[in-house]
């Protein structure tokens, strides 16, 4: 059980350094897709079918990064 928590909690401070650092990742990573884990750029891709890809053939978990998508171009959902 504290395994998981502990995954959350990490998962969570992520995301937070995720949107605190979205304009410097925006103007090195501009339209490319982004693995993170840990404050930390694993590798990023034009093609997000391309970076799992290359992460698999890295030997990362998968389970434990983030994958986003970094644009200028804020979506509208």
């Amino acid at each position: 059980m504290a395994e998981i928590i502990q995954m959350l909690k990490t998962g969570q401070d992520d995301l937070a350094w995720f949107d605190s650092n979205l304009n410097t990742l925006v103007n090195k990573y501009n339209n490319k897709f982004i693995a993170f884990h840990n404050h930390e750029i694993i590798d990023f891709d034009n093609e997000v079918d391309k970076l799992m890809k290359k992460l698999k053939n890295n030997n990362i978990d998968t389970s434990n990064v983030f994958i986003k998508f970094v644009s200028k171009i804020k979506a509208i959902l």
